[in-house]
């Protein structure tokens, strides 16, 4: 029976869980683990016999042990031209060419920051534990075997709480035979083979708090198992994994899911607004004792749990808190009637065992210059046997009989002609050459073998082509790095405290850390995105970049913070890009924070064209006021020349009345006018001439003409 441990290492972090502490349900889970494990073999015994295959024709070793012995009979030496390599090394740069990164962002229309807070913390957690370059890993046995898998678990350094991110061997995973979907998604349980030294099996007993397992075979006394492996025989209920290893033992780790009962409830938050909520059973007794008014719903959801176990026992059991399998995989393509999963290898192997043979066969026949087929008698000559294990060889001696070459008079030597090479022969080891990498639809263009003179732009189409042919390799990806984007959400919102989440991101979105461990996975779109580190991402950009950046500058629709966020996808070192977008944040920081003595010059200036401003404003009053009064008193002396006066004619409110209408007509004129004679002095004296000298004139009457002398 399994027992509660308390003592939890680097991959036992979990808290103990209502399952873990009933030891009675261990026998059924041993029952169901034995059931798993009789369709496991069944179902993926034939496709790991192909993997191992699959890995060795990748690594060069195509010949089997009988192929070699009869090549090696016959005096055939086995060429090996390796053509398979190429084609998973050119996918697999294509793939470490154009990485993606995960984003997440809120569901519901929010603020960015709680978005930028979880981008960041998974950027830190895959640099930290290179995950970019494990899952790059992954990819390439994708690709050779059509399955790749990677664990991301917690692992705890006394007081840090890391997470890690690993490629995991697809001959150690047995995974769910019923699984149909691309990248296992519909997979209820899984098993994992783990290899460990005898260090690390004593690390693993401490670790569950188990020190009285031991690694070699045992027996109880009904004649089970009682150890988890035999050091020397690898413990696979009777299916050997990887080939066993001297002083090695396997601890068989298994994960799955079950469907408990929840409840749904309508539970009042603090700000009294109703939600949802999901309780347990406990939890939904408690909250009718508050409320006995409560209402609810029955409702299931998945449970994820993993175990260590042997035959007999059940060694340690937890929960997931993370609520998912803690193994990501990546399927390529899907074998339908095995219900199993292939790469690129598979349709490679028949043309390239063709090519090795053929390559081998015409390397024998040039070696040897072999002769052709000969009739002859059964008489002709002495030893058949003999005769015909030579004849073929130019480089061996065939015996006649006397006569059967000279004849008569005949010379008793003659050496064997060397056949001509056909040329058919070159034609066929060119079309097995080509037939390799036909079977995929990888071409000479991504390979960079092409040997013709051909436009950039017809070869960016044919490489185009040929990555459409593999695009259900790149899209399993991205559904690998979606899948994977979610576990590592959980796990950081369940194993990353605040603090260090606040350490991780940048000043600004540290503010949104509480809020971005308080919403649920659920709530979060998680988009892959191309990352800017990849160099034909960069490539891609700085092409489009470069003619509108001159002109976005001119037109100062970008500023330099918007410069600054361009600079790392440009295509130089990462070092230099940081600076640059460093040196240009700075700058636009600076400048945002004016001078306090160029601001004090600035307002003095601008005091200056204040008062310049005031001081013609004044001067236009000044001199619109004299135009007026100019105005004023050139119309009053013309209105006094007029009336015949000879002084300047005063303000409107001093002067006297002027004559009625009627004295321009029926009055007589004044004595002495009309003659030329002085008008009699008044009382007042005599009056001044006009300015400037001018003679009297005679006046008629007001507004008419000047009158006439006497005639």
């Amino acid at each position: 029976m399994a027992d509660v441990y308390e003592t939890r290492g680097p991959q036992f972090d979990a808290q103990p869980t209502p399952a873990e502490n009933d030891g009675a349900d261990d026998d059924a889970l041993l029952e169901r683990f034995a059931d798993w494990q009789v369709a496991l073999d069944g179902h993926w015994s034939k496709w790991r016999e192909d993997a191992r295959l699959w890995y060795g024709f990748v690594s060069g070793d195509q010949w089997t042990d009988d192929e070699t012995a009869r090549m090696t009979e016959a005096e055939k030496i086995p060429v090996t031209f390796d053509l398979i390599e190429p084609v998973i090394a050119a996918v697999q740069g294509a793939e470490i060419g154009n990485r993606q990164q995960v984003q997440y962002y809120p569901r519901e229309v929010g603020d960015t920051g709680v978005s930028d807070v979880l981008t960041q913390g998974a950027e830190f957690v895959n640099s930290e534990c290179s995950g970019e370059m494990e899952d790059s890993e992954a990819f390439w046995d994708c690709l050779i075997c059509g399955l790749g898998w990677t664990e991301t678990r917690p692992e705890v350094d006394a007081d840090q709480v890391n997470i890690v991110k690993e490629r995991v061997d697809p001959l150690q995973i047995w995974a769910d035979p019923s699984a149909r979907k691309r990248c296992l998604e519909d997979m209820r349980y899984l098993k994992r083979e783990i290899p460990m030294s005898d260090d690390e099996f004593e690390d693993f007993k401490e670790e569950i708090n188990r020190p009285d397992i031991e690694g070699d075979e045992g027996a109880d006394p009904d004649g089970k198992r009682t150890t988890i492996v035999n050091p020397q025989v690898r413990y696979t209920h009777g299916m050997l994994g990887a080939d066993p290893t001297e002083g090695q033992v396997i601890v068989c780790e298994w994960q799955w899911w079950d469907r408990e009962k929840v409840f749904l409830a309508g539970i009042p938050g603090p700000d009294q607004v109703v939600k949802i909520t999901t309780l347990a059973a406990d939890e939904l007794k408690r909250a009718q004792a508050q409320d006995p008014t409560l209402r609810y719903s029955e409702s299931h959801r998945k449970v994820f749990y993993r175990a260590f176990a042997t035959d007999t026992e059940v060694l340690f059991k937890e929960r997931l808190v993370e609520d998912d399998f803690r193994y990501k995989c990546i399927t390529g393509k899907r074998d339908r009637n095995t219900g199993t999963w292939y790469g690129l290898t598979k349709p490679m192997m028949d043309p390239q065992r063709f090519l090795n043979k053929l390559y081998s066969e015409i390397l024998h026949i040039v070696r040897t210059n072999a002769n052709g087929g000969m009739a002859l008698e059964e008489d002709a000559v002495d030893d058949i046997r003999q005769f015909e294990s030579t004849w073929a060889a130019t480089d061996k001696v065939t015996w006649l009989k006397p006569g059967s070459l000279s004849g008569a008079h005949g010379s008793k030597m003659l050496p064997k002609t060397a056949p001509p090479i056909q040329v058919a022969l070159f034609q066929l080891m060119e079309f097995a050459r080509d037939m390799v990498k036909a079977t995929t639809g990888v071409n000479e263009e991504i390979l960079g073998l092409v040997g013709r003179e051909q436009a950039g732009v017809l070869e960016q189409q044919r490489k185009q082509a040929a990555y459409g042919i593999l695009s259900a390799f790149f899209d399993a990806k991205r559904r690998y790095q979606r899948n994977q984007g979610r576990l590592l959400l959980a796990e950081m919102r369940e194993y990353f405290p605040p603090d260090k989440m606040v350490r991780i991101v940048d000043k600004g979105t540290a503010q949104y850390v509480p809020l971005a461990q308080s919403l649920e996975v659920a709530t979060y779109d998680i988009v892959v995105d191309e990352a800017p580190s990849g160099p034909d991402q960069k490539a891609k950009v700085l092409a489009v970049l470069m003619p509108l950046l001159p002109q976005l500058m001119q037109a100062q629709l970008i500023d330099p913070s918007a410069l600054a966020e361009i600079i790392p996808y440009l295509p130089i070192p990462a070092a230099i890009a940081n600076k640059l977008a460093q040196a240009i944040q700075q700058k636009a920081a600076a400048g945002a924070q004016p001078n306090p003595a160029q601001q004090a010059m600035v307002q003095a200036e601008l005091a200056n064209k204040q008062a310049d401003t005031g001081k013609k404003s004044a001067d236009a009053t000044l001199a619109r006021a004299k135009a007026v009064r100019e105005v004023s008193e050139t119309h009053a002396t013309h209105l006094g020349l007029l009336a015949g006066e000879t002084s300047p004619l005063p303000s409107p409110a001093s002067a006297p009345p002027g004559p009625g209408p009627g004295a321009a007509s029926g009055a007589a004129p004044a004595p002495g006018e009309g003659n030329g004679q002085a008008p009699p002095e008044g009382p007042q004296g005599p009056q001044p001439g006009p300015p400037g000298g001018a003679p009297d004139q005679p006046q008629g009457p007001p507004g008419g003409p000047p009158m006439q002398g006497p005639m």
